[in-house]
Parts: C-alpha cells; sequence; structure tokens
C-alpha cells in the first residue's frame, strides 16, 4: 500500500524546512548588544525568493523563522551599517551585527568661555577625504542646539552655521567609544552703521555682502544681508565688507574679534 502523508506528517515537515534566525548588534567586537532601534533587513540569495526581501524589523534585536537557505542580513544603526551573509541550516542561526561604530554628541558655543547656543542649528557630517573634484560629500545630518551621530569608526569634517558664521571641524570617530565634543565658533558681532548722502536712496534698500580679507569685492560673497539687516555675526578675522546701494557700491576692510562687540560706519 502507498504511503500517504498525514496532515501531522506534512506539518512535521514543514517545520523541519525552517530555521530560526536571530540577529543582534554591537559597535564593537566585544561590546553588550545594543538596546537602541536597528533597522533590520534579510535577503534571500537562494530559492524561489531569490533577491527579495523575506523580513525587516526596527528594534534591538531580530528573531524570524526562514526556510533554510542563504541570506544577506543588512543592520542599520545611525549612519553606520553592518552586512554579511549567512546560512540557515541544521541549527538556529545566531548572528551579530558589528558596525565598528562610534558615537559622537556636539554642541557649538560663540566664543571661549561663553555658554552654549541654544537656537536651532544645521549639523552636517561630511566625509574627510575629498574626491576627484574636491568636494566632499554629506554623511549626516541633524536640527537642533546640539547634535548625536552614530558613525563607521574613521575621520570627518562637521559644519554647523549660526546666523553669518560657519563653525568647521575635524573629528576622530572611534569604534566603541563616544566623545562629547564642545566646538567654538570663535566669533564675534560688527552692527554696520550707513549714512547716505542728500538725495540717493534710503538706507533701508541696502544690500551687504562680505568677502574674505584680500578679495576685491567681486565673486561668491561669504555673506549677503538683506535689505534693513545691519548686524553681522562672523568667525574672528579680518574681512571686506560691500554695501550695494541702487547703482552706487562702496567697500572697506573690517576686522572681528571674538567675543566682542564692534562697529563700522559705512558712507555712500
Amino acid at each position: 500500500m502507498a504511503w500517504t502523508p498525514t496532515a501531522q506528517s506534512q506539518q512535521t515537515a514543514a517545520v523541519s524546512a525552517t530555521q530560526t534566525l536571530h540577529v543582534s548588534a554591537v559597535p564593537v567586537r566585544g561590546a553588550a548588544p545594543l538596546k537602541e532601534s536597528i533597522a533590520y533587513a534579510v535577503i534571500a540569495l537562494d530559492g524561489k525568493k531569490r533577491g527579495q526581501l523575506v523580513a525587516e524589523h526596527i528594534g534591538p534585536s531580530l528573531k524570524v523563522d526562514l526556510p533554510k537557505g542563504r541570506y544577506r542580513i543588512s543592520a542599520i544603526y545611525g549612519s553606520a551599517e553592518s552586512k554579511a551573509d549567512v546560512v540557515l541550516d541544521k541549527e538556529p542561526l545566531f548572528h551579530q551585527a558589528i558596525f565598528n561604530s562610534g558615537g559622537i554628541s556636539m554642541e557649538l558655543i560663540p566664543y571661549f568661555g561663553a555658554k552654549p547656543i541654544q537656537d536651532d542649528l544645521e549639523w552636517i557630517v561630511w566625509t574627510f577625504g575629498k574626491d576627484s573634484s574636491g568636494n566632499r560629500w554629506e554623511v549626516a545630518r541633524s536640527v537642533g542646539p546640539t547634535s548625536q551621530f552614530t558613525l563607521p569608526q574613521g575621520y570627518y569634517v562637521v559644519t554647523a552655521k549660526h546666523h553669518d558664521a560657519l563653525a568647521k571641524h575635524t573629528i576622530e570617530v572611534t569604534a566603541g567609544i563616544d566623545y562629547n565634543y564642545t566646538i567654538n565658533l570663535n566669533a564675534g558681532t560688527m552692527r554696520i552703521y550707513s549714512t547716505v548722502a542728500e538725495g540717493a536712496q534710503p538706507d533701508s534698500t541696502i544690500i551687504w555682502k562680505v568677502y574674505p580679507y584680500g578679495s576685491d569685492g567681486s565673486g561668491e560673497p561669504l555673506v549677503t544681508k538683506a535689505p534693513g539687516e545691519d548686524t553681522l555675526l562672523l568667525p574672528e578675522g579680518r574681512y571686506l565688507l560691500v554695501g550695494h546701494n541702487g547703482g552706487k557700491q562702496i567697500q572697506k576692510e573690517i576686522e572681528v574679534v571674538s567675543g566682542k562687540k564692534s562697529s563700522v560706519k559705512m558712507k555712500f
């Protein structure tokens, strides 16, 4: 008599054809598993679902039953990513995603001795190295008075802009270590007082532009102030200030001192 599979034998066969995949994550080999949310994704590398996403989860760890076979596990933590190919076979598989990442927290002060700035700032992390065109690539960004990033080990350039001043700082990220950075904008303020000759355009129409020291006042300015804006916040240094009022243009070299308030008089 031919053997006919029973419901129980079919269920046993189905169970034996699958296996459990357990995935956790660590910032560096030997560290305790991360408790933060990790974005996990599992892609089949063979079988009927080859190349398809077969599991995804956001959380500290992933547990899923899958048909036996080959899979690619992707885990993303902040701006750090871990990828690995695994094989599900006879035993449950316990895989650990290793990011080789570290954390950085940053705040910005306007000058030495000042309290951290509480305004929303745009923080951008750039690659340390430049491409063949001399450009850096954006890695991550956030908006807020402070910022926190998780990044693969390495060197990066961080920028943060506050009004007219742009802070630029090189940082090092070490796997498994969290760093706190206080970045000094090293800035001062410059108030512009302008007067116009009788019959000229009113000073409310003046556009102010700031150029690097030594510039002739042409090309791309560092800062452009809209009509009515007459206060500059700039990193310490010397600059060329150019005013445009209708068809008339004036310019003067200025010097900004960190932590100091100064002024300049401009006459059209």
